[in-house]
């Protein structure tokens, strides 16, 4: 579990990685168990939170007790088995200390006040952390009475007039997609009051064009982030192999393309008797038997194919070509599984049901079909594939 977290901070350069079991409630991170999270503890208070909304992707702002309480953004992904079975909550915590960073940068060269604030209007990001969660743009009177054209405005910038007690100048805001926030940009005027109007204009222009720029970098941050835990979402904790998530996606698009031009054959197997593994050798023991098999398999198809972790001992994939190359492919697998050393002490073998995808199947009616064919390998002594 260690190794998979720590590669998974590597890979995408995240500054926390981490699962929680809802089973043991152990809160794994990437140098290994942090703690045991707890109801009692106000800091846990966010899983039991994301739990009970039955939400499959969370976000929130906090410190992260694992990496020196820096203030993070942290993307917490649901895991289910493939039952529906409820696993634990695994994700990835952002540091914001660059996106502060920026803000602050562009607030001191421009005389900006710059902050990214939720649909509630609490401010999650700010140059100034103690008005972090506490501070609410709708105190703002011109937002205030603005607040609904401002929270349905999503696809353009809403630019809006303030004046108060001590100044005066322009607010505009800004939906950022993917963070479901929105980015504030307040410039206070009230010192170019008595100016010349060509210079109020040019500071205006300076003003806009910072704004664009502010969005452009916290968008593209957002972004790269985004697409890397929609990969991570994709992906089995344990063999690293895409999940029953990212089979769906996949098959679902083969399926939508009218102009294949080849054939695929997709799969379903599982590991022989693989209770017996679990019951003799220990859970860890049985990991194991997963992963290799996972990875044996992906090794085998590669270029030709691609396995997925469906869930427990189940696997689904697709090879390409003609039958008498997912043949082939297939009995190399076979005869791997049956020469590698680290499958011999648990005598591993498995039983595959192999079917070929028509244009009028979904990805359910080909998963049946393959189903049904597994269980004739089965019945037929396992050890063996079947095609429907």
């Amino acid at each position: 579990m260690t190794r998979y977290l720590k590669g998974l901070k590597e890979k995408y350069d995240y500054n926390s990685v981490f699962l929680v079991s809802e089973h043991s409630k152990n809160y794994y991170h990437f140098n290994g168990i942090n703690k045991v999270i707890s109801e009692m503890n106000d800091h846990d208070k966010w899983y039991y939170d994301f739990v009970k909304s039955n939400l499959t992707y969370d976000l929130i702002v906090d410190t992260d007790e694992a990496n020196n309480n820096n203030l993070s953004v942290f993307i917490n992904c649901r895991i289910d088995d493939n039952q529906g079975n409820f696993l634990g909550v695994t994700g990835v915590g952002l540091q914001l200390n660059r996106v502060q960073e920026l803000l602050t940068e562009f607030g001191n060269d421009f005389q900006l006040e710059a902050m990214l604030f939720d649909s509630s209007g609490i401010v999650q990001v700010h140059t100034k952390t103690d008005l972090i969660g506490k501070e609410n743009v709708f105190d703002y009177k011109s937002l205030e009475e603005n607040k609904d054209a401002i929270l349905n405005s999503k696809e353009s910038i809403s630019l809006y007039q303030y004046k108060d007690d001590v100044s005066s100048g322009y607010i505009i805001v800004k939906y950022i997609e993917d963070l479901n926030w929105y980015l504030l940009v307040k410039k206070d005027t009230s010192v170019l009051v008595n100016s010349f109007h060509t210079l109020l204009f040019n500071d205006l222009i300076i003003f806009f064009v910072v704004l664009f720029f502010i969005i452009f970098i916290i968008s593209k941050i957002v972004e790269n982030n985004h697409r890397a835990l929609l990969t991570m979402a994709k992906t089995d904790v344990l063999t690293g192999l895409p999940n029953r998530r990212g089979f769906e996606e996949v098959v679902g698009g083969i399926i939508k393309n009218d102009n294949r031009n080849t054939n695929y054959y997709i799969f379903v197997f599982d590991i022989d008797n693989f209770k017996n593994v679990n019951d003799i050798y220990g859970h860890i023991a049985g990991d194991e038997v997963i992963f290799n098999i996972g990875n044996t398999v992906k090794a085998c198809l590669e270029g030709r194919g691609e396995v997925f972790r469906w869930g427990g001992d189940e696997f689904v994939g697709y090879i390409t070509g003609e039958e008498e190359i997912m043949k082939k492919l297939v009995s190399q697998i076979y005869n791997l599984i049956l020469t590698k050393t680290e499958f011999e002490k648990y005598k591993t073998t498995i039983s595959m049901g192999i079917t070929l995808l028509h244009s009028s199947d979904t990805v359910e009616t080909i998963v049946k079909k393959a189903d049904k064919a597994l269980y004739a390998a089965k019945e037929s002594g396992k050890n063996k594939y079947n095609i429907y």
